[in-house]
């Protein structure tokens, strides 16, 4: 016997209009078998519209039982359920319904960011970076870094301006993200630049393992270029960033990876 991708079991809805019983819906049965088109056709008032959303698992009915991919719906929690319609149910509406702050392409992409399936990445678009280069002992060089937080840009904008807000970077009371290198040590292949970082107005110390990727010697003017790479791991809440999403404490993750891929200007040589 195949499982229909949706199945209504005697499903009824009523609704209360003042003391009078509205019933919208009695002891429907339904069941659509995976690659078939339905049609649900009425007069208005019929229940079209209460069907549609008990089967996608918007509202819940009265009596009966609902499946969606073989799940029933009534044992499900909120969340639950809100994170079935992200990953199983579409809805095309009679009206847009789209968010005013983003693209409509940014909508679309928006539940698989919601539903997990899509790490968000982003870059601050204004910084500075000075590096004191020591080209015979890299260790006995020095870096510092001054974002400004403001700069931020994930490629939608309501979020960006969510990210600027007392939630996050609180960008009003904290302008700049700030590193600076106290010493650098050689493991291996690798370096280590250790140093205090600044962000949310907290200052941690932390150790940024960076490569050096090449470099590269102009022959006229003997001007050095030097290309680095570094990857590094933060907990946002160890710097004050505590926000949770009301509905779904685990929406926003509390690890943030860092990359950096810099080629800097051409150096004299030192």
């Amino acid at each position: 016997m195949t499982t229909g991708v949706l199945e209504l079991r005697r499903v009824s809805k009523t609704y209360l209009d003042g003391a009078d019983e509205v019933h919208a819906l009695r002891d429907v049965d339904l069941t659509v078998e995976p690659g078939r088109m339905v049609a649900v056709m009425g007069p208005s008032g019929s229940g079209k519209s209460t069907l549609l959303t008990i089967a996608g698992a918007l509202e819940t009915p009265t009596a009966g039982e609902v499946l969606v991919g073989g799940h029933p719906l009534g044992p499900m929690s909120r969340d639950d359920r809100a994170r079935l319609r992200r990953r199983a149910i579409g809805y095309v509406f009679q009206d847009f319904n789209l968010l005013a702050g983003l693209t409509a392409s940014e909508n679309v992409a928006l539940p698989l960011i919601l539903g997990g399936l899509s790490q968000v990445k982003g870059k601050f678009m204004d910084f500075a970076i000075t590096i004191n280069n020591d080209e015979k002992d890299i260790t006995k060089s020095t870096v510092s870094v001054v974002i400004k937080a403001t700069s931020i840009n994930t490629g939608i904008e309501g979020r960006d301006r969510h990210l600027r807000t007392a939630d996050f970077f609180d960008v009003e009371k904290f302008p700049e993200i700030t590193f600076k290198s106290e010493h650098i040590e050689k493991k291996g292949k690798q370096f280590i630049a250790h140093g205090p970082l600044t962000m949310h107005g907290v200052t941690k110390p932390i150790a940024l393992p960076f490569t050096v990727t090449g470099t590269y010697k102009n022959p006229t003017n003997n001007k050095i270029s030097v290309g680095y790479s570094a990857r590094l791991v933060l907990n946002r809440r160890d710097f004050g960033i505590n926000y949770a999403h009301r509905d779904n404490p685990t929406f926003v993750g509390d690890n943030i990876t860092v990359e950096i891929e810099l080629v800097t200007r051409a150096l004299d040589p030192k």
